[in-house]
């Protein structure tokens, strides 16, 4: 019998308690590769399961005042496709 146990983390961006000059604007571009093996239930047929995964990163952010205090904007959007493996399925067709 397997048991596992849940896991948490935080996304805690590099300079995010810098205190910037308000009005200036960011724009970070990012690439990523990650390659390695997929940990599955000895029970399924899968076998040397092995995963590639490429990202890119685009973001934009803005310095400004709240309540005198400086702080920043950082909207976040996320887009991704697979592009190799099953279609996309509808339901109900």
């Amino acid at each position: 019998m397997a048991t596992g146990s849940g896991v948490s983390a935080q996304d805690l961006e590099p300079r995010a308690y810098i205190n910037t000059p308000v009005g200036l604007n960011f724009l970070i571009a990012d690439y990523g590769y990650l390659a390695g093996g997929v940990a599955t239930d000895p029970a399924l047929p899968l076998q040397n399961a092995d995963i590639k995964v490429h990202s890119t990163i685009l973001a934009y952010a803005r310095s400004l005042d709240v309540w005198g205090m400086s702080g920043k904007v950082d909207p976040r959007l996320r887009f991704s496709v697979n592009l190799y493996g099953a279609p996309a399925h509808v339901q109900g067709v």
